[in-house]
């Protein structure tokens, strides 16, 4: 689901600002490609974006963190940049995974809410927005999005 009906679930202000962005790199095209994403359009959202490299085949992408906003380090307490979702969060992993393939597999963005253990608390709320970015213009390439942490 993109477009209006799909902002409209965003009420988090990071994650709205983040999508309006990703839909502005879009300006025809089906899917925007990392070369459109200039870090220096969004300074504020930077500590809350993680970026994700897929890898595999289309029918079965793998997933590394490329990179991993200063907010979300602090907040998981631990640096996931080059490491696998079943090296960075191995309780979570399948979830993580499901997400990320849906996402490949359907190039449209997805928003999601759930709770997260994070060392110092028991649980904390999480919005999550995944944006698809292209490699050759079609086939999803690398993930991005951000993330925002409730109480």
């Amino acid at each position: 689901m993109t477009g209006t009906r799909f902002q409209d679930q965003l009420t988090n202000p990071v994650l709205a600002q983040f999508y309006t962005y990703w839909r502005s790199l879009t300006r025809g095209k089906k899917l925007p490609r990392r070369g459109d994403v200039d870090p220096r359009d969004i300074p504020a959202l930077l500590p809350y974006l993680f970026m994700i490299d897929v890898g595999g085949t289309p029918a079965d992408p793998t997933f590394t963190y490329r990179l991993a906003g200063t907010e979300l380090v602090e907040t998981y307490g631990m640096e996931f940049t080059g490491k696998t979702p079943q090296e960075a969060f191995p309780g979570r992993s399948d979830d993580l995974v499901a997400a990320y393939r849906k996402v490949v597999s359907t190039g449209a963005p997805m928003y999601d809410s759930y709770q997260a253990p994070v060392p110092g608390r028991e649980h904390i709320t999480v919005e999550r927005l995944i944006c698809p970015l292209a490699g050759d213009g079609l086939r999803v390439a690398i993930l991005i999005g951000v993330l925002a942490f409730g109480s």
